[in-house]
């Protein structure tokens, strides 16, 4: 279960469950009263009024039942009738006189006091053959005594309130207790993941976040396997930016060494010779220069400081200018060039020489995998979705299947263009700059059927 929703039930439960008892525990104590037993006890009688007791009389009755605790017991007796009693020993016992009452009383509990006091009732005036007479009703009281029953005493209530109070303790404390566990257990499953790749351990997959009771901690792990995967990345990236750097800054490097020293040592005498291998070293300075700039413009992109430089630009002029270069490029090199600018003249935020260098670069490439008479076509639209899509597309050799994945990562060259100059910075440059400026690069190719470059902007 979720931490937050572990809390969230918590403190619901701390404020709903009191709350609740604040208003069905009165509700209870009031229809669970001895006073509602009384209440109803006290209607029946007074529907079958047994002893013939007037409306008033009744109603003293009444009064007297809302004034007596409800842990004492009694009985209102007049004209030879129980009128009233709420003593269970009596059941449907009938007396003629209080005496055969009191007997009763006294044997069927000794355990208990008894309180006797008169009760005015207008029926208990009597007219005998001997005149009138005065004769009251009376009350008995009974109440427990003794020790052994003062526990009676507490009000049930309150019992409830202390077992609830109890309860309420203890599921709280239950709650806090596996709420610190789950999250102790989780940062220290999480210390372990993290020291693991602190200390190099790049190897080993994380997999914790599919386990049994994940939380939010143990789901950090998920951001801990894709930092782990970035680092073993650019572990290798680096590795390979290492390698790649070695082996293709060693072949000029090599001849440059190798020419100048045979024209100091003398090797070379002629000056035909001599200026031949000047010449080479020359050449090769050029492209040792070359290549050092690609890989400065290369880490360039991955500095954020150049977005600075963005700028609103019109987009069909700029694609109508490139176009109209590729024209000119063409004719030197026996190619079919034909362009469709299909979009409105809207402005555009970029940086307008990077772009022109990721054209560049991808019209280059086409330049290079193209045979005299092949074509390559610029068009510009918009997609089903309303987005600018700029595809350059050829009719060259095209790039193997297995290549594909592959064609923007530094320093990779295709099968087909180990032949070819270059470090394989070309298309990384290019991706780097199209991700910088939010947008999105594909590329689709079958091998002898050409290639297409397609750029949508977001």
């Amino acid at each position: 279960m979720k931490i937050k929703k572990q809390i969230s039930l918590l403190i619901t439960g701390i404020i709903v469950i009191p709350t609740l008892c604040m208003i069905l525990f009165p509700i209870y104590r009031h229809y669970s009263s001895p006073h509602i037993a009384l209440k109803k006890k006290y209607e029946e009688a007074r529907q079958k009024n047994i002893a013939g007791l007037s409306e008033n009389d009744w109603n003293k009755i009444q009064s007297y039942i809302s004034k007596i605790p409800p842990e004492i017991q009694f009985l209102i007796f007049c004209n030879s009738k129980i009128a009233f009693s709420t003593i269970s020993d009596l059941g449907k016992e009938s007396f003629s006189n209080p005496k055969e009452l009191f007997d009763f009383l006294q044997a069927s509990n000794d355990s208990c006091n008894y309180q006797i006091q008169s009760f005015f009732l207008d029926q208990a005036e009597k007219i005998s053959e001997y005149g009138t007479h005065r004769n009251k009703g009376f009350i008995v009281n009974r109440f427990d005594s003794g020790p052994k029953n003062s526990m009676k005493r507490i009000p049930r209530f309150m019992m409830h309130v202390f077992i609830f109070v109890l309860m309420f303790e203890v599921m709280s404390i239950t709650f806090i207790i596996l709420i610190a566990k789950s999250v102790s257990n989780s940062i220290e499953i999480i210390q372990k993941a993290t020291r693991k790749i602190a200390n190099g351990e790049l190897e080993t997959r994380i997999e914790i976040s599919g386990r049994r009771n994940s939380n939010e901690i143990l789901q950090l792990t998920e951001d801990l396997e894709r930092m782990r995967k970035a680092l073993k990345e650019n572990m290798e990236r680096r590795s390979r930016f290492i390698m790649g750097i070695s082996h293709d800054l060693r072949t000029p490097v090599a001849l440059i060494k190798g020419y100048s020293e045979a024209v100091s040592d003398g090797v070379v005498k002629s000056v035909d010779d001599i200026k031949k291998s000047v010449s080479i070293i020359n050449t090769k300075a050029g492209q040792l220069e070359s290549m050092i700039n690609d890989l400065i413009n290369y880490i360039k992109m991955n500095n954020i400081e150049w977005k600075k430089t963005l700028r609103p630009v019109e987009l069909k002029s700029f694609l109508l200018d490139f176009s109209a270069n590729m024209e000119c490029t063409a004719e030197l090199y026996k190619r079919n060039v034909s362009y469709s600018i299909d979009i409105e003249n809207q402005t555009v935020l970029m940086d307008k020489n990077l772009f022109s260098r990721a054209l560049e670069n991808i019209y280059g490439n086409a330049l290079r995998y193209t045979g005299d008479g092949d074509s390559i076509f610029l068009s510009a639209r918009k997609n089903s979705l309303g987005k600018i899509e700029i595809s350059i597309s050829d009719t060259g050799v095209g790039i193997p299947e297995k290549d594909l994945e592959k064609v923007f990562e530094l320093f990779f060259r295709a099968s087909n263009s180990r032949r070819e100059n270059g470090m394989g910075i070309g298309l990384s440059v290019v991706k780097a700059i199209i991700d910088s400026h939010g947008w999105n690069i594909d590329v689709k190719s079958k091998p002898g059927s050409g290639t297409t470059f397609t750029i949508t902007l977001c």
